[in-house]
């Protein structure tokens, strides 16, 4: 596909032949449900291990799925382990989209992918009592060394509490959430 190169890499990811590219070595070819051109359809790329050659991911959820067997349809089997990825819910192929259908997309993907990420050292912790109408009314969050930054995973922001918000971080750091 023309142009295709100029794109960000995880944007590539939206194309079924990129993604099918990924599938090198990968143990299911002919004669099997789970071809890496069906793989690729059903959003997966190949991210093989030394141990789990057959480990594939989803590039939107980033669901991912191990232990496949020659018979397993992929479509089916992202349906069932991640219902609610938005690359599922596609009505036509993302080339066909237009600029702000895949936008609105991938802002949806790139919620996913923060929430994940400040998921793995992060806790979340939503602020209703606390809200001011200067502050993110989405959530909170707060690393575990302290209650120091409000992160919006949902608007890609981030606000500093302390100097800026002293009364809220005040109340923060007096709440049995501060652990403190």
């Amino acid at each position: 596909m023309e142009g295709l190169a100029a794109l960000p890499e995880v944007w590539r990811l939206y194309f079924a032949s990129v993604r099918a590219a990924t599938f090198r070595n990968w143990p299911f070819t002919e004669g099997c449900a789970c071809t890496p051109e069906r793989m690729a359809a059903a959003g997966f790329v190949h991210c093989p291990s030394e141990n789990s050659p057959d480990v594939a991911q989803c590039f939107f959820c980033l669901k991912e799925l191990e232990g496949w067997e020659p018979e397993d349809d992929p479509l089916e089997e992202h349906k069932k382990h991640s219902a609610d990825c938005g690359f599922l819910s596609l009505q036509k192929e993302p080339a066909n989209l237009t600029v702000q259908e895949f936008l609105k997309l991938d802002k949806m993907r790139m919620r996913k992918a923060l929430v994940r990420t400040l998921a793995s050292s992060l806790w979340i912790v939503h602020l209703a009592p606390f809200l001011t109408t200067r502050l993110c009314a989405e959530c909170f969050v707060a690393s575990r060394f302290g209650l120091d930054r409000l992160v919006c995973p949902f608007l890609v922001l981030s606000h500093v509490l302390y100097g800026m918000y002293p009364a809220f971080a005040s109340k923060l750091n007096d709440s049995p959430l501060s652990g403190r």
